[in-house]
């Protein structure tokens, strides 16, 4: 019996020694920051016309679905993320989720009731904005502050 035990240890030591840690689930809860860009005519296919900071923090609303805040520090503006659904974009991915900003101060600087669409990428957060006002659209690549 001793005989057995022994190689059933280095077996289970073995295996909690070496392995990595599971990943962290890919989530769009929390803040993250970075730099927005903004194509003034729609079209990625050139530079921007324009940077700017943004900041976003997502968390779980009292019914369980995604809410948010929004800012815009330079212009500023800042409001609400209002959760509309889970994408139906043709390449939609689980956890991609759809809102509509709200802006509540600076609403004479920046469109309000635009869609921004969020999805958790590795340690990114991909944020895409848009609205039926302008011709206009905006992208981030959003990161974790640091501290």
């Amino acid at each position: 019996m001793r005989l057995l035990l022994f190689p059933l240890a280095l077996l289970l030591l073995a295996g909690c020694g070496g392995s990595p840690p599971p990943a962290e689930p890919e989530t769009i809860l929390g803040t993250w920051e970075g730099e927005g860009r903004q194509w003034d005519d729609g079209n990625r296919d050139r530079p921007p016309d324009s940077t700017w900071p943004v900041r976003i923090t997502v968390m779980d609303g009292a019914n369980g679905e995604p809410m948010g805040l929004v800012s815009y520090p330079s212009f500023p503006c800042s409001g609400r993320l209002e959760y509309i659904g889970p994408s139906t974009e043709a390449d939609a991915r689980p956890g991609d989720a759809v809102f509509e900003e709200i802006i509540t101060q600076g609403d004479d600087l920046c469109y309000s009731n635009g869609t921004v669409l969020l999805r958790a990428e590795g340690r990114f957060l991909l944020y895409a904005w848009a609205t039926t006002e302008a011709l206009g659209v905006a992208a981030a690549r959003l990161t974790r502050p640091e501290g």
